[in-house]
C-alpha cells in the first residue's frame, strides 16, 4: 500500500493541513493581534512584554498552531521595514535541569548574539551579561560549578569558551556585579530589554515561543512563567505559550496553601493576557479528515468503530492518530498470519491438527474486527484497566452487569461510579467516567468470552501499542 499526505500525518502524528483546522486563521488573527497591543501609544513610554496563552489538551494542536504563527510572524518581517524575530524555547527540553528559568534567558540571548548585524562591542556586553547572570544565579542557589553552568548555558557558548570566561566572572575586581548577585539579578530586566532592543530595534518585535510547558515538573513550570514576569516584562516581546491550563492550576494549588486565596485562574489571569483556547475537534470534522487516508480504507463506513473511537478518545485528534496506526498495523499483521496458516492448511502432507489450525485464523470480516479495536482503544487510553484484564478477561463483565444492576441507563453510569464501596473488585476504575461510559455503551460489540480469545488478541495487541 502506498501512503499518502494524511497517511504520513497520522503515522507521524502531525495535524494535517493547517487550513483544514484553521489555525491559518487562528496564527494570522493572534499575530496581528500581538503586534497591536504591543504598539507604543508613545516613544516615551513603552507597554512592556505581551503574553498569548495557547491553552489545549495533550494532543489538541497547541505546537501545530505555535508553529504556523512562527512562520506567519517571520513572513511578516519579510514584507515590513521593522524587525519581527522568533524565538523557540521546548521547556521540557530542559525540564531535569538546575535552573530552567537561566535555560529560557540563555536560549533568548545566544541566539541575539548569533545576529551579525548587531556590533561586535554589543554582543561582547551581550554575551558577558548572559554569562554573570549565570554565575549570580548558580551563586545566589549555592552552587557555582562549571558542571552545572555547562547544563545550563543551553549551547549559548561552547564549554571552553565558559571556562575561559568563568574564571573573569567570579573574579569580583573585573566582575564588580559577582559581588552583589541579588543586585545584578534586580536589575536584569533592563539588560535584557535594551539587549531585544539592540536586536529588532524601537519598533520590531521578538515573539518567544514557549512550548511543552505543562509537560515539565509543575515547580519549573510555575517557575518559567514568573521568569516572565519577573526578569524579561519590560522587554519589547511577545511571549506565546502552549500548556493545558488546568496542569498550571494544579501546579498553583500545590504550592500556595488554600488558606492563601490564590485560584490557578488568578495567578495566571496575572501573567497571560490574551487567552487563546484550543478544544478537541467534533466527531464528525475529525472522522472526515482522517478518512481522506488510506489508512482507514477498510472501515471507512463502520459507524460502529468510529463511534467506538469518538467515545474512547474523546475525539483527540492524537489519540485518533494513534489507534489508526495501531489499528493498521494489527489488519496487516492478521492478514500475514492468516496467510501463513492458509500455507499450512495446503500442503499435502499436513503434520499439524487441521482444525487447531483453522482455529487459528481470525476473520476480520466478523466479530474479531470489534474485538481489536476495543482492546486497542482501552490500551491506547485506559492502560491500567488494560492491564488489569491480563489476570481478570471478565472485568468488563462485571462492570456491565453492575451498571444493569444500578438501572442499565446513562444515569446509571453516575450511579455506579459512586459505588466504590459495593465493587470492591473494580473500584479504583469507577472515577473514570469516560471508562465506564465506553464499556457499557460498547459491551456486545466485541465480546470476550474466554480466556484463549482474550490471549490471542492481547498478544497481538501488544505487538503494537505502547506498554
Amino acid at each position: 500500500m502506498s501512503f499518502n499526505q494524511v497517511d504520513r500525518n497520522i503515522i507521524r502524528g502531525g495535524p494535517g493541513s493547517s487550513s483544514e483546522l484553521n489555525y491559518d486563521i487562528y496564527a494570522e488573527l493572534l499575530c496581528n493581534m500581538a503586534i497591536e497591543a504591543t504598539q507604543p501609544q508613545n516613544q516615551a513610554r513603552k507597554e512592556g512584554a505581551f503574553t498569548i496563552g495557547i491553552f489545549g489538551s495533550w494532543g489538541s494542536g497547541k505546537t501545530s498552531l505555535m508553529a504556523r504563527m512562527r512562520s506567519d510572524f517571520e513572513q511578516l518581517g519579510t514584507r515590513s521595514a521593522k524587525k519581527y524575530k522568533t524565538v523557540w524555547f521546548n521547556a521540557w527540553k530542559y525540564d531535569d535541569k538546575l535552573d530552567i528559568k537561566n535555560a529560557i534567558i540563555q536560549t533568548i540571548l545566544s541566539q541575539i548574539c548569533e545576529d551579525t548585524s548587531i556590533n561586535a562591542e554589543e554582543r561582547k556586553n551581550i554575551t558577558k551579561a548572559a554569562l554573570t547572570y549565570s554565575v549570580c544565579a548558580f551563586k545566589l542557589a549555592g552552587i557555582l560549578a562549571r558542571g552545572y553552568v555547562n547544563a545550563q548555558t543551553a549551547g549559548f557558548v561552547n564549554t571552553q569558551a565558559i571556562a575561559k570566561q568563568l574564571e573573569m566572572l567570579v573574579n569580583p575586581d573585573e566582575n564588580p556585579h559577582l559581588i552583589n548577585p541579588y543586585q545584578f539579578i534586580n536589575n536584569f530586566e533592563n539588560v535584557f530589554k535594551n539587549a531585544v532592543q539592540s536586536y529588532v530595534g524601537n519598533d520590531g518585535r521578538l515573539m518567544i515561543f514557549i512550548d511543552d510547558l505543562d509537560r515539565c515538573l509543575p515547580e519549573n513550570a510555575l517557575s518559567v512563567l514568573e521568569c516572565l514576569k519577573l526578569h524579561l516584562d519590560q522587554s519589547n516581546c511577545i511571549f506565546v505559550i502552549g500548556l493545558d491550563k488546568r496542569i498550571i492550576e494544579q501546579a498553583v494549588g500545590q504550592r500556595y496553601p488554600k488558606e492563601l486565596g490564590i485560584t490557578g485562574r488568578e495567578y495566571i489571569e496575572k501573567i497571560i493576557h490574551l487567552n487563546f483556547f484550543l478544544s478537541d475537534k467534533d466527531r464528525d470534522e475529525v472522522k472526515d479528515r482522517l478518512l481522506q487516508g488510506s489508512l482507514t480504507a477498510q472501515y471507512s463506513n463502520d459507524e460502529k468503530i468510529w463511534g467506538m473511537i469518538s467515545k474512547a478518545t474523546n475525539s483527540n485528534i492524537r489519540k485518533m492518530q494513534q489507534f489508526i496506526t495501531a489499528f493498521y498495523m494489527i489488519q496487516e499483521i492478521v492478514k500475514k498470519h492468516n496467510s501463513t496458516i492458509a500455507d499450512k492448511l495446503a500442503q499435502p502432507r499436513l503434520t499439524d491438527d487441521r482444525s487447531i489450525l483453522e482455529k487459528k485464523k481470525i476473520d476480520w470480516n466478523t466479530d474479531d474486527k470489534y474485538k481489536f479495536c476495543k482492546i486497542i482503544l482501552l490500551q491506547l487510553n485506559f492502560p491500567e484497566f488494560y492491564d488489569r484484564l491480563a489476570n481478570n478477561h471478565q472485568l468488563m463483565d462485571q462492570i456491565y452487569t453492575a451498571w444493569q444492576n444500578e438501572g442499565g441507563t446513562d444515569d446509571s453510569i453516575d450511579n455506579l461510579i459512586k459505588s466504590t464501596n459495593k465493587n470492591p473488585i473494580f473500584a479504583q476504575f469507577l472515577e473514570n467516567r469516560n471508562l465506564i461510559d465506553f464499556i457499557v455503551t460498547y459491551y456486545n460489540d466485541g465480546k470476550i468470552t474466554n480466556s484463549d480469545d482474550w490471549k490471542a488478541i492481547q498478544k497481538l495487541s501488544q505487538s503494537v501499542t505502547y506498554m
